[in-house]
């Protein structure tokens, strides 16, 4: 994923006046199902992930890359860049707060689900994360 978009426009002399471009942003807004995956965001946003393992199952964090551009502050109500980890839905118990330029060490859920709330007033490029997940029958 990136943040950048490289474009190259060439006119011509027939007296028109370039182009219109439009564009979106897609929602970081993600559900994962799949046993085992990655999640890799750059320039974090408001973005609210779930992850949801088999029924009988836990779910295994692993961070590959980790870093938050301005981590003055680490709590649950902070506008700071900062990653919150649930063991469950949203309003479950928050089992980690994230908020650091140190790679965090591995999380383990309880149950079968874990949600990511990751928010930043900064949307730098120099906030990102990149994190495997595994599921293992409980």
């Amino acid at each position: 994923y990136s943040t950048e978009l490289d474009l190259t426009f060439k006119g011509s002399i027939t007296g028109h006046k370039g182009f219109k471009l439009e564009y979106s942003k897609a929602n970081c807004d993600q559900n994962f199902t799949a046993e085992q995956g990655r999640i890799v965001h750059e320039g974090v946003n408001d973005c609210w992930i779930t992850i949801t393992a088999p029924e009988n199952h836990t779910i295994s964090l692993y961070f590959n890359q980790f870093s938050l551009y301005d981590p003055n502050e680490c709590t649950e109500n902070t506008l700071q860049a900062s990653v919150l980890v649930y063991d469950g839905n949203f309003s479950g118990k928050l089992i980690a707060s994230l908020c650091t330029m140190d790679l965090p060490s591995p999380i383990f859920s309880i149950g079968n689900k874990l949600s990511l709330h990751s928010r930043s007033q900064y949307h730098s490029k120099y906030e990102f994360y990149d994190i495997t997940y595994t599921t293992t029958a409980s």
